[in-house]
């Protein structure tokens, strides 16, 4: 298998790690190609590359991120994750190795939307906002903006105004991921939003009613919030922490889910 990064018919395009998709209203489809830092497009039965332009290689000549605002063809991305588009046609990708969360304009123009491009955790305005790792957005009809904040353990929301707000409770979990080194692990908690806690969410899907569905990858569930009474409950999933205090959620034991598997069909 040759994983390179090659446009043209689609059958002989190639790419590095595509790992999320979305539809554009004139039925083209949108690829995060991770590890190529790029969005491709499938239109027509080729693909090109819409957005990205990777310029450094590492020692083994995969192509390197970088963080760089520009028309759509000479922007750059790292590890473009999560990608949604809003009723006026204008493109969300969750920059995950930048920690910000992009926008493509309708006249090609890239911007960063929110973030300093430092991991972090800081509720503000958008440009001092932090996120740390975030790999997937979901737009609501109102221009509503959530993020599955991976690393930081949280879903985030971005209001109309640029506000940037952290809508669960964080977690306090340390766990040395190397010798000396703390960071701190997700937790599990069902409940009100505001006190709930997930472990490293990865996917996020809008329903009819605008709430919220999460892949909680670390918790090995999916999750829902309920907007209207502000509750997260597990919808699927068997939760199990070891811990007499934690209830068992349902009965249905699942493989870790991954943040491209999780859609929305409409009927």
């Amino acid at each position: 298998m040759t994983v390179t990064n090659v446009d043209g018919k689609a059958l002989e395009a190639s790419f590095r790690f595509p790992i999320n998709l979305a539809i554009l209203s004139n039925g083209s489809i949108l690829i995060s190609d991770q590890e190529n830092h790029s969005i491709r497009q499938l239109k027509d039965g080729n693909v090109s590359t819409y957005a990205g332009m990777p310029l450094l290689t590492d020692e083994f000549g995969n192509p390197e991120g970088a963080l760089h605002d520009a028309q759509k063809d000479s922007a750059m991305f790292s590890s473009p994750s999560g990608i949604d588009v809003d009723s006026s046609g204008n493109i969300y990708i969750a920059d995950t190795e930048n920690h910000v969360i992009r926008k493509i304009l309708s006249n090609g123009n890239v911007i960063t939307l929110a973030g300093d491009s430092l991991p972090g955790l800081i509720d503000d305005k958008a440009e001092n906002a932090r996120f740390y790792y975030p790999q997937d957005i979901a737009v609501a009809k109102d221009g509503t903006i959530y993020v599955a904040d991976t690393l930081n353990h949280v879903i985030r929301k971005i209001d109309n105004e640029g506000n940037v707000t952290t809508l669960n409770a964080t977690s306090m979990r340390p766990v040395e991921v190397v010798a000396g080194v703390i960071e701190s692990a997700g937790e599990f908690k069902d409940g009100k939003l505001s006190e709930a806690k997930f472990n490293e969410p990865t996917s996020l899907v809008i329903d009819s009613k605008g709430n919220l569905y999460v892949s909680d990858t670390g918790n090995q569930a999916i999750r829902y919030i309920d907007f209207t009474n502000n509750v997260v409950t597990t919808v699927a999933g068997k939760v199990t922490l070891g811990n007499k205090n934690y209830m068992q959620i349902l009965d249905i034991r699942m493989e870790q889910p991954l943040k491209q598997n999780l859609h929305l069909l409409e009927d």
